[in-house]
């Protein structure tokens, strides 16, 4: 839908305000009047206390109408266009009436403007029925092409640098696991910590209860069926265990645990603790048999 950039007149034929619509040139003539009538009717509506108001409602007073032309149409919001014809007219020295600079918004007013805008505001309550106008227009702009093309642009755009950006994220997450890992683990303090979460953890039914279902889960998963806990129910666990497939899961969830830095440096500690002790019972078996070779 093309954008209407327009402009009323004084009854000499002088521009006094540039504006935009989306409806026809007589109908937002006719709401321009409207709000200059209520204006000569000490309306205290907000919109009745604009200059442009103010200034319609002067020349009705004086038995004159304003007149309304059209200076262009342009597809999308129309703001750009709007600044661009404002920023013209006066520098081509014409007394516009417009608050801003154009655009939606207050773009360009000035302290004051702004001061008296926020105090016409202030403890005006609106009726029902401008309240369903209010919804209307509001369904009409955000169900507009325009604005739903342009919702959709931005949503697109913060998808993409999100999705651009994840790689990096999932890597500096990773690098700080990994580090505090390591430094949490080396310490003392960090492996008694994790084994008393580990002991808490696993003391908590509803902990236990779920490790028990994800491991009856995987076992349906792969065709078994969960036996319990007779005699016939452990020997069957264990052939599943012993099969091709319990193999498998038992070989990807070892892989998985050891690609995790946590699981893998307390792996490693435990088995450089198993085989320092391991040394010393060698060394200990090899001095009592030289011992005892040295005394037959």
């Amino acid at each position: 839908m093309a954008i209407k950039i327009y402009a009323l007149m004084d009854e000499r034929g002088n521009i006094r305000y540039i504006g935009k619509t989306i409806k026809t040139l007589g109908k937002r003539l006719a709401a321009h009047v409207t709000a200059g009538k209520c204006k000569t009717k000490a309306s205290v509506a907000w919109w009745a206390k604009q200059h442009r108001t103010n200034w319609i409602g002067s020349l009705l007073a004086q038995g004159h109408r304003p007149g309304i032309m059209l200076v262009g149409e342009y597809e999308g919001d129309g703001n750009k266009e709007e600044r661009a014809w404002i920023a013209y007219f006066r520098a081509e020295g014409l007394d516009l009436v417009n608050g801003t600079d154009g655009g939606d918004g207050a773009n360009g007013a000035d302290e004051d403007a702004r001061r008296r805008m926020r105090l016409a505001l202030l403890g005006n309550k609106h009726s029902g029925g401008h309240k369903k106008k209010l919804r209307q227009a509001a369904n009409e702009y955000w169900h507009h092409p325009v604005t739903v093309a342009k919702r959709r642009e931005k949503k697109a755009e913060r998808k993409r640098i999100w999705e651009e950006g994840k790689p990096a994220r999932i890597a500096e997450g990773k690098r700080k696991s990994a580090v505090w890992s390591k430094s949490h683990l080396q310490s003392q303090q960090g492996r008694e910590n994790s084994r008393t979460e580990a002991i808490a953890r696993w003391a908590r039914p509803s902990a236990r209860e779920k490790q028990s279902a994800v491991m009856k889960q995987v076992a349906r998963r792969e065709g078994y069926t969960w036996p319990g806990k007779t005699i016939e129910g452990k020997r069957k666990l264990k052939q599943f265990w012993n099969s091709p497939a319990g193999k498998k899961i038992a070989s990807d969830r070892a892989k998985k645990q050891w690609r995790n830095p946590r699981t893998r440096t307390r792996k490693i500690l435990a088995l450089k603790k198993y085989q320092a002790t391991k040394h010393s019972v060698q060394s200990a078996g090899q001095m009592l048999l030289k011992f005892a070779g040295g005394t037959t």
